[in-house]
C-alpha cells in the first residue's frame, strides 16, 4: 500500500467497501445483523472494514479512499435483496426510501471521518445498469438525479460534509447513454465534480470530456483475470 517509498505496490488510491463488503462469500451490510427497516438509519457499524484501512493508512497516511456501493441494503429496494432480484433490484419509489439512504449515506463518511479518516469521493452506484447474480443495484437517470440532487447534496451542506460526488460508475452500454442523460439535467451537473466510467470506449471518453471539460473523469474498473469477469 505504500506510495512513494522503496517497497510496495505505489497504492494511492483504494476503494472502501459500502454497504457490503465487495470480497466475502455472503452479503453483510454496515448495518450488521439487525438489518431491518430502519428509516432513521439508527443501526451502523463501521467495525467490519475499519480495521484494514486503518491499517493500510499506517502505512501510507496519504492513502485516498473513495467509495461506491454494490447495492443498497436489501430493505431499501423493491425485491428486498441486495443480490438475484430481477427486474426489482432497485430503490423503492418512495420519499422515505431515498431519504434514508441519503442519511445512510452520511453516517457512512462521518463514521470514518470520526476515526481521521477522510472519504475523498463519492460515486452513489457502482454499474449503474447492472442487474448481477452478485449485490447490484440498477439505478436509471432519473433515480440517480433525484438521490444526488434532493437527497446527497443537501445533506453534505448541512453537515459540512467535504466529499466530492461523482456520478456514476457508468459501465458500456447503456450506461454511456446514460451518464450523458443525468448529465443534461443542469442541477445534477452543478452538484458532481466528476464522472466514474469502467469498460467504455476511448471515443465515449473523449466525447463526454469535450462536452464537460471541467468535471474529472475517473477509471474505476477494467477486466480482470481472464478478462470474463463471470461469477458463476
Amino acid at each position: 500500500m505504500t506510495n512513494g517509498h522503496k517497497h510496495g505496490a505505489s497504492v494511492s488510491n483504494i476503494l472502501a467497501s459500502l454497504i457490503c463488503l465487495i470480497f466475502s462469500a455472503s452479503t453483510p451490510t454496515l448495518f450488521g445483523a439487525e438489518a431491518t427497516t430502519d428509516l432513521a438509519v439508527r443501526v451502523f457499524y463501521t467495525a467490519n472494514t475499519l480495521p484494514f484501512v486503518l491499517a493500510a493508512r499506517q502505512v501510507n497516511l496519504d492513502l485516498k479512499l473513495h467509495a461506491s456501493p454494490w447495492s443498497p441494503p436489501a430493505w431499501m429496494k423493491k425485491s428486498g435483496k441486495m443480490d438475484r432480484g430481477g427486474k426489482d433490484s432497485r430503490l423503492r419509489d418512495e420519499d422515505a426510501i431515498y431519504a434514508a439512504y441519503g442519511l445512510y449515506f452520511e453516517r457512512y463518511i462521518t463514521g470514518y471521518l470520526a476515526h481521521g479518516i477522510p472519504i475523498a469521493w463519492l460515486l452513489p452506484q457502482n454499474e449503474m445498469d447492472c442487474n448481477p447474480a452478485y449485490p447490484g443495484n440498477v439505478m436509471e437517470p432519473p433515480d440517480t438525479i433525484r438521490l444526488v440532487t434532493q437527497h446527497l447534496v443537501p445533506r453534505f451542506k448541512a453537515s459540512k460534509i467535504a466529499t466530492e460526488i461523482r456520478a456514476g460508475t457508468f459501465r458500456e452500454k447503456p450506461a454511456e447513454l446514460w451518464a450523458t442523460e443525468c448529465m443534461k439535467n443542469p442541477a445534477f451537473c452543478a452538484s458532481i465534480a466528476g464522472l466514474g466510467i469502467q469498460y467504455f470506449n476511448g471515443r465515449s471518453i473523449e466525447a463526454l470530456s469535450k462536452d464537460y471539460p471541467s468535471l474529472r473523469y475517473m477509471h474505476t474498473e477494467a477486466s480482470c483475470g481472464n478478462g470474463k469477469n463471470v461469477a458463476d
